[in-house]
């Protein structure tokens, strides 16, 4: 027997072993009772690994403690993989149906029709996926064509989309842990928490699970959680790839995905010319949110944040890391504690950069925005191990930012802001030193940086390279390099 539950970061919840939001609070329980209520069949949707089963089952205990209804839980995605084999699809679901009936209710619906319903066929049916069906297609592969005429759904009435945790719930949630183990997150840790989940149910809980459970030292319940052990987990858990975080990673190749993620990482003004359903099916993936205060898209929290310019320049960082191991090469030596020579690190990266750019960029998919995730893959591989690198892009913003804190620890040494520019061919080389700078003092001071490099990468091919590389004090504490 468990002597305490845990954080849940596989499977549907289970309340006797894990840590859990009440499901029915997450969605709209009035509603789900008045539609079916109605004979309504209706659609539950939300990206992947939120709390969907989880809340399929609580509704169905919830109806079957009543006397009214009687209602079970039917996993169809069997069918799924048969694809155009419509009869054998068919013949899939309703097994699978028919056998859950028998079990649950001792009655058969076979031979039954949606016309009987309320009492020979189901009253209501909640379709639940990671996107609403009206969404969906059907795709011939004998034609190779998307067969037009709307959604070959006609009898869905209302869809509902299942939210994120609220930084309340976040809390609440974690809360539990402390009440059961008196073992503390502090403040830090849940705002740092909120910050790089928004919420989302799968990171809330695998982080929380990577510290009371990975981290060896943490099962110690007497030691409280601190913004520097959940920074830490975040590391961890990015690093590692966990399964959440790889299928992330594999949508980056969809053209659909590609479409709306490349403007956001390239820091393009925005989505105007990006199609609506492609817009649509990154936010049904939990990819991209609509901010309330500048109403724009961007990607949906920091650690998705994180992880996209690392997967996309994942061979990249591996190459790197077995070129310049190990980390000394760039660390020089003040009064007994070694800091980060950023000069150096960024003097290798233009030689780097100048004679290997044309290679690593003929190759990746997201091209046009290489430069930048060229750069920030050549220093997440020397700064891993020792510091943290944060990183702030997205739609308008025309710039990468990156925040470099060494070393790890409490009490960082040195705080850096590396500003990342691709030159336009619409703006001379001067506005864009000039914006950089602006953009660059402002970025500092918002980190309280004690020094700031501005990175200016010029694509122009008519351009020399000893055109394109220069290093230049701007001020005391701002240096420009040019690539």
């Amino acid at each position: 027997m468990l002597k305490e539950r845990f954080f849940n970061n596989a499977g549907a919840q289970v309340l006797s072993k894990n840590y859990t939001i009440d499901p029915l609070r997450r969605i709209h329980l009035k509603e789900i009772e008045e539609l079916i209520e109605q004979e309504r069949y209706f659609v539950l949707h939300a990206p992947r690994q939120t709390g969907k089963t989880t809340c399929m089952y609580a509704l169905m205990r919830h109806f079957n403690a009543g006397t009214k209804y009687r209602a079970l839980y039917v996993n169809i995605e069997a069918a799924q993989a048969m694809r155009e084999d419509v009869e054998g699809a068919m013949h899939s679901i309703v097994s699978v149906f028919t056998r859950c009936s028998r079990v649950t209710f001792r009655v058969t619906i076979a031979g039954r029709s949606y016309n009987d319903k309320p009492h020979a066929f189901p009253q209501s049916i909640i379709l639940c996926g990671v996107r609403d069906v009206r969404d969906y297609r059907i795709h011939s592969s004998r034609t190779k064509e998307i067969i037009t005429g709307g959604s070959a759904f006609n009898i869905k009435a209302d869809s509902i989309r299942l939210g994120n945790f609220s930084k309340e719930e976040v809390n609440e949630l974690y809360q539990q842990h402390t009440d059961e183990t008196g073992q503390v997150f502090t403040e830090e840790a849940r705002d740092l928490a909120w910050e790089y989940t928004k919420g989302q149910p799968w990171l809330v809980n695998a982080l929380a699970y990577e510290i009371t459970f990975r981290m060896k030292d943490m099962r110690d319940r007497t030691k409280p959680i601190t913004g520097e052990i959940m920074r830490q987990a975040k590391e961890r858990m990015v690093v590692s790839r966990a399964t959440h975080i790889d299928q992330l990673a594999d949508k980056l190749e969809e053209p659909r995905v590609f479409n709306v993620i490349f403007p956001i990482v390239n820091g393009s003004e925005n989505l105007d010319n990006i199609p609506g359903d492609d817009i649509n099916y990154c936010i049904d993936l939990g990819l991209i949110t609509k901010t309330e205060i500048s109403n724009q898209y961007e990607i949906s929290n920091d650690i998705y944040r994180e992880v996209i310019p690392r997967e996309l320049t994942y061979v990249a960082q591996i190459s790197f890391s077995t070129t310049h191991e190990p980390q000394v090469w760039y660390l020089k030596n003040v009064d007994g504690v070694n800091l980060l020579d950023v000069e150096k690190l960024l003097t290798a990266f233009q030689q780097f950069y100048r004679e290997h750019s044309e290679h690593w960029l003929k190759g990746m998919l997201y091209r046009e925005a290489g430069p930048q995730l060229l750069l920030q893959a050549y220093l997440q591989r020397v700064v891993n191990g020792g510091g943290w690198i944060e990183r702030e892009y997205g739609l308008g913003k025309g710039r990468t930012d990156l925040f470099v804190i060494w070393p790890v620890g409490p009490e960082p040494k040195q705080r850096i802001v590396i500003e990342v520019k691709v030159k336009r061919e619409k703006d001379s080389l001067q506005a864009t030193i000039k914006k950089g700078l602006e953009q660059t003092r402002a970025y500092m001071d918002r980190c309280k940086a004690t020094h700031g490099h501005l990175v200016v990468f010029d694509p122009n091919p008519k351009k020399r390279w000893g055109q394109k590389i220069y290093k230049k004090k701007l001020t005391k504490i701002i240096t420009l390099w040019g690539s």
